[in-house]
């Protein structure tokens, strides 16, 4: 059965991708329609109709001021990277990235840094 299957480290890490990919996605939408970032997981989960439960990442919406949301997720258990992604606003367009731990950590990452364009934190590469 494939519910009780245990999941690899990779697969657990897709996961994360996936969904931090598609809230970066929801909350660039949100920000189309609402001219704010959603600011909570679950008002951006509303938006898109999507209900995640996640065992094995804690997941954390912040938005860091008017024109930058980040989510971050973070490992529950040692042995899986870290993610953070990132949506911004340059010229009122939505912009996001997506980086992951170069090293499994529990710890969270640090804010993409934004200059220009976004880019990850040393510790970290960006997820295509």
């Amino acid at each position: 059965d494939e519910s009780l299957r245990k999941q690899t480290p990779q697969e657990k890490q897709q996961k994360a991708e996936s969904y931090l990919k598609a809230m970066n996605v929801a909350q660039a939408n949100f920000y189309r329609e609402n001219k704010r970032f959603a600011s909570s997981l679950e008002e951006l989960e509303r938006s898109t109709s999507l209900i995640f439960q996640s065992y094995d990442y804690a997941y954390r919406l912040k938005v860091a001021d008017a024109s930058r949301a980040e989510i971050a997720a973070v490992p529950k258990e040692v042995g899986l990277r870290s993610y953070v992604g990132v949506v911004t606003v340059t010229q009122s367009r939505p912009n996001g990235i997506i980086c992951k731990a170069k090293k499994p950590s529990v710890e969270s990452l640090p804010t993409p840094e934004f200059s220009k364009t976004l880019r990850c934190p040393s510790r970290s590469s960006q997820v295509n």
